[in-house]
């Protein structure tokens, strides 16, 4: 059976208190516009995927880990609609004790839909600074831009 990143995108983010949140969270605190783009991203634990769902995507399952999801859109002229672009994303996280954690980013592509998915250990109550550069495809610059997160284990 083919895994869909539909399917993936409606796994990932059912945590353990029964809430569904959607990995793209198309809310003003977890996107970055710029130009023509727009950069979606969220974080949730990986233990919320299902397990073939994490293998065929690469992330270890595990209370201490989590998953970075980016999704880079170009708005199309003249409409309200927007058309995923390929990007190339480098991504450090910070802890408040000065650790800093490099997230290598794979990209998913499933039919016109691309995403960026990366994972890393936080421990219970850990508290993050992402810092991420993102440069679509057939653009000769990045965008620059960090949001702190505070994680917990389940």
């Amino acid at each position: 059976m083919k895994l869909t990143i539909q399917y993936l995108v409606l796994t990932v983010l059912c945590f353990y208190s029964s809430q569904v949140i959607l990995a793209i969270n198309y809310s003003a605190k977890n996107e970055i516009h710029f130009d023509n783009y727009i950069i979606y991203y969220n974080t949730f634990p990986s233990i919320s995927l299902e397990p073939r769902i994490a293998s065929a995507v690469g992330i270890k399952r595990s209370s201490s880990r989590n998953v970075l999801t980016i999704v880079v859109k170009r708005r199309l002229p003249g409409r309200h609609s927007e058309q995923s672009v390929k990007a190339n994303i480098s991504g450090r996280v910070y802890t408040l004790m000065g650790h800093v954690r490099e997230i290598t980013l794979q990209e998913v592509k499933d039919g016109d839909a691309i995403y960026y998915v990366g994972d890393f250990t936080a421990l219970d109550r850990e508290n993050f600074t992402f810092k991420l550069s993102v440069q679509p495809e057939g653009v000769n610059y990045s965008k620059d831009f960090e949001f702190k997160r505070g994680l917990y284990s389940h």
